[in-house]
């Protein structure tokens, strides 16, 4: 089955839908799990460590879970001061990572990360202070469309130039829902890559999402079911996150479910460097712990990682898929 005018569709649907102007949506188990191989009933998730490549004590966490089994992916940030080491480790163990496409930086000070373009090429991404604007409302005020385009082509290629095997892209910040041009460039990047994608739109419930995700899918965007976060609070000071995350794992629903952590180890620089360290600790410790992988076990989770759904993207943009264009159109 054929997705003629992806293009179009997926442009409108991203703006009118994914950022939520559609009302009334019902939600539902989509296509895409039984279309990787799952039973419609399977309860599939894949835990990504992100914001690796921005600080030493995050990529040795991340890595650490990655090596064990604890998790089954990680995001690298080409912008991050650390990307050049994380690649490498990435590459050493021939592992098919993420790419977190930053246009903002929250830390500033600390971790003043730029983009890959300088401010003299692409202007517009870029404050008085010489770093990329502080948030997504900034960046829809200031950023043209030009510049994103180059921006986000430039830290893509930086991936791809470090020898890295690419399997999903995702927005930092969500700054993709900030404007329509945002939006609509961000999307396009499936077309464009044949790499699935994730819509960080963890702010919504589950069902919510589910629903939204279901219309990208339809319009040739491959994307998990949900994307989700253990939020708390940066001043909170829990240090057992395990119970929280095995409950979050029993709430998701049936389908293609993302879960995000942030794992840190608790060193001086990190200290210094990470504003929310006591919750990046807490994050390492609760998927270090065999209790949190036996909660799992025992509540059927099915694990997997991106491989399947970037093969998936690959077949849409080539009109060689058979499965999930097929459901959509019965």
């Amino acid at each position: 089955m054929r997705v003629h005018g992806w293009m179009g569709r997926s442009l409108v649907l991203g703006i009118a839908v994914f950022v939520g102007y559609v009302p009334a949506l019902t939600a539902h188990a989509t296509p895409l799990g039984s279309c990787l191989g799952f039973k419609p009933q399977d309860k599939v998730v894949i835990v990504e460590a992100t914001d690796v490549g921005m600080q030493t004590d995050i990529d040795a966490a991340a890595f650490e879970l990655v090596d064990s089994g604890a998790i089954q992916t990680l995001a690298l940030l080409p912008a991050g001061k650390t990307f050049d080491s994380a690649a490498q480790r990435a590459r050493t163990r021939n592992l098919n990572v993420g790419i977190t496409l930053a246009l903002t930086n929250e830390a500033q000070d600390k971790l003043p990360w730029r983009g890959v373009l300088p401010a003299a090429t692409v202007p517009s991404l870029y404050n008085g202070q010489g770093n990329l604007w502080r948030t997504p409302a900034e960046l829809a005020q200031h950023a043209t469309e030009i510049d994103v385009r180059l921006e986000l082509n430039a830290q893509i290629a930086k991936a791809r130039d470090a020898g890295l095997s690419i399997s999903h892209l995702e927005p930092r910040s969500a700054f993709w829902r900030a404007s329509p041009m945002l939006t609509r460039v961000y999307l396009s990047l499936a077309r464009q890559t044949g790499y699935a994608m994730i819509t960080t739109l963890g702010d919504m419930p589950l069902d919510r999402q589910q629903a939204l995700n279901r219309n990208g899918q339809r319009a040739g965007i491959i994307t998990p079911d949900t994307a989700s976060s253990l939020i708390t609070p940066a001043t909170s000071k829990s240090a057992d996150r395990t119970d929280d995350y095995a409950a979050l794992l029993r709430r998701m629903p049936a389908g293609v479910n993302l879960l995000f952590i942030r794992p840190a180890l608790g060193t001086p620089a990190a200290k210094a460097q990470l504003s929310d360290l006591p919750l990046r600790q807490a994050d390492y410790a609760a998927w270090s712990d065999a209790d949190l992988q036996k909660s799992a076990q025992r509540d059927r989770i099915r694990f997997t990682n991106f491989n399947s759904l970037q093969s998936l993207q690959g077949k849409i943009n080539d009109d060689t898929d058979e499965c999930l264009m097929q459901a959509f159109n019965q």
